[in-house]
């Protein structure tokens, strides 16, 4: 069960729903991998101007903060894959939005 208090949301990857969650750790991670900003990330994920690194480091990052599972970067970069990256775009949209306090409260 997602708590959207926390900016929790699910994504389905490879037909399995998993939690992301932006923590602070999380956004820093993000923006530590992607070397850019979290409100650049964003701007560049709405106008679909990322790599497929950067989208998987932004779902690894989040399903990693919930703790529930232990997957590389690389196996969830290929469950993106399989799952279709267009199908992820909007999830991971709403899961900066969330990061960055647009459309929630997600302050940890």
């Amino acid at each position: 069960m997602t708590n959207k208090n926390r900016g929790e949301i699910i994504v389905e990857l490879d037909g399995t729903d998993y939690t992301i969650r932006p923590t602070f750790q999380a956004i820093c991670s993000i923006e530590a991998a992607t070397d850019n900003s979290i409100i650049s990330i964003l701007s560049s994920l709405k106008e679909s101007n990322l790599t497929l690194d950067q989208i998987t480091s932004i779902v690894f990052y989040g399903i990693s903060a919930c703790k529930e599972h232990s997957f590389t970067k690389k196996e969830v970069g290929e469950k993106i894959y399989r799952s279709g990256i267009i199908k992820i775009l909007p999830k991971a949209i709403k899961f900066l939005e969330y990061a960055i306090g647009v459309d929630g409260e997600s302050n940890d």
